[in-house]
């Protein structure tokens, strides 16, 4: 392994550094939609002392699933058929239960307002057959999308991680629905032979850590939702009914991984430079 892979799986693994927040997380059965999972909200006592505006998703999420389809190269207009990756999610707001502090004892003076919370979601896949990592970052295709949204039927209007971006919703009040999004992460270009990966959902939670880091400065740490999936097929025959989950998503906290450009096409060889007085080459 050279000097430089050896230093990302280094990081990667300083990146993955985490832990579980709290026995109480449970997994509840799969609800009418069709969502396989649904991770309820996870708090411990002590987010909610440090964290006074803590907010968690309740999350559901299905599968991941595979689309065979022609996508268009926005620079060139050609389309191409390729090899879809999805998942499909939906998110609401959950009161947290805090005890409320009903004595006279809080302070009167007016303070600024507090500046909107957003929900900014991320959602990276990795893989990580015969020792080697990589990293996967979500992209916004609209004419997948689109052909995901018809094949999904959902009730609502299905949203990427762009369009999802904005305000945290609003907690529903106790015996009223709950307000819900309906998002999807869309990846390209993963590795046909892939066998074992996993799916973080980053910005679920505004939930966050400080720790040292192995240099001895302030790690941040993120609350982090994630989910580890196998697929006992092959690259000839790809197919989404190979998908399984393995074991139950949990609530980590996890530092942010290295940048990666994994999900986007290899660029094309530049041309050697010729050497000086070699003929040119016809």
């Amino acid at each position: 392994m050279c000097v430089g892979n050896a230093v990302r799986v280094l990081v990667f693994g300083l990146a993955c550094m985490a832990c579980v927040v709290s026995p109480l997380q449970a997994q509840k059965k799969p609800d009418n939609d069709g969502f396989d999972r649904v991770l309820e909200v996870s708090v411990g006592g002590t987010e909610l002392i440090s964290q006074p505006r803590l907010w968690v998703y309740e999350t559901h999420f299905k599968k991941i699933r595979m689309l065979r389809m022609m996508v268009t190269d926005p620079k060139t207009g050609k389309r191409k058929q390729e090899f879809i990756w999805y998942m499909i999610f939906k998110v609401m707001n959950r009161d947290l239960n805090r005890l409320v502090d009903t004595t006279d004892t809080l302070p009167q003076n007016v303070a600024d307002p507090q500046p909107d919370e957003l929900f900014l979601p991320e959602l990276t896949l990795v893989t990580d057959d015969n020792n080697k990592l990589v990293i996967y970052d979500d992209v916004v295709l609209p004419e997948v999308q689109a052909e995901i949204a018809k094949r999904e039927r959902l009730d609502q209007p299905l949203l990427n991680t762009v369009q999802l971006v904005g305000k945290v919703l609003p907690i529903a009040a106790e015996g009223e629905p709950s307000q819900t999004l309906y998002g999807v992460a869309i990846w390209r270009g993963v590795d046909p032979q892939t066998d074992f990966f996993r799916i973080y959902l980053t910005g679920f939670s505004n939930g966050y850590q400080v720790t040292k880091g192995p240099d001895g400065k302030p790690l941040l740490l993120r609350k982090t939702i994630v989910q580890e999936f196998w697929r006992p097929g092959d690259q000839f025959e790809q197919e989404e009914a190979e998908i399984r989950f393995k074991g139950d998503a949990a609530w980590i906290y996890r530092a942010d991984p290295p940048a990666t450009d994994a999900s986007k096409p290899p660029a094309a060889a530049k041309p050697a430079a010729a050497k000086p007085g070699a003929a040119a080459q016809k």
